[in-house]
């Protein structure tokens, strides 16, 4: 009986209480994104049409790449490069030229890094191309007047990138990520030019 009683205190004694486990099991682990961040978006930015046909807004779908690096252990700070094509416009009524741009962007998250959703602030500076070549007579060196009321001509000009945007993590590795960012190309005249709004939606997967 005192063998058995001492045998069964060993064991009590040996084995960790479930009290002592509970912390462990019911805490999520902490989920910090890894230095390098690449994304695949999907873009679309606006151009305003005026003119004598119509008015009103032209846009055309493309798509865009980013490859990033968060510089410091909280992972707030992104500093990436970005690359976006977008195809001209096939619609005769809503003409868009073809549009390129690439450049650098700094990006600052509004909350800690671990949190599933996830705002964010950026700025830039970039390249925006415009080329107006299309089935037209005109020439591109001339530019075109399109159906839709919209003049463009071919430019390339330096730019200026503002915008926000937000994460929202679906795993430690993965995000969806949606931005609304303005283009400021600088020296370029006519409807190309000003500042151009582009949404984006894509996801970014961090190793």
């Amino acid at each position: 009986m005192t063998r058995t009683l001492a045998l069964t205190a060993c064991l009590l004694l040996g084995a960790p209480s479930g009290h002592a486990q509970s912390p462990t099991s019911s805490t999520a682990p902490t989920i910090t994104p890894g230095a390098w961040e690449m994304t695949v978006q999907l873009s679309v930015p606006t151009y305003w049409q005026g003119g004598a046909a119509s008015s009103g807004v032209t846009t055309n779908r493309g798509v865009g790449g980013r490859i990033g690096y968060r510089p410091t252990s909280s992972r707030r700070a992104l500093v990436e490069a970005y690359g976006m094509h977008i195809p001209a416009s096939s619609n005769a009524y809503r003409r868009a030229p073809e549009t390129s741009s690439l450049g650098v962007q700094a990006t600052y998250l509004t909350r800690r890094a671990d949190r599933r959703i996830n705002p964010y602030v950026t700025g830039g500076i970039g390249l925006w191309r415009v080329n107006a070549h299309r089935q037209s007579s005109c020439r591109p060196e001339d530019g075109y007047l399109s159906d839709s009321g919209l003049s463009v001509k071919d430019a390339t000009a330096l730019s200026v990138v503002l915008g926000a945007g937000t994460y929202v993590t679906v795993h430690p590795n993965v995000a969806l990520r949606a931005a609304a960012r303005l283009h400021g190309p600088l020296a370029i005249g006519g409807d190309q030019g000003g500042p151009r709004p582009v949404l984006s939606v894509g996801v970014s997967i961090r190793p």
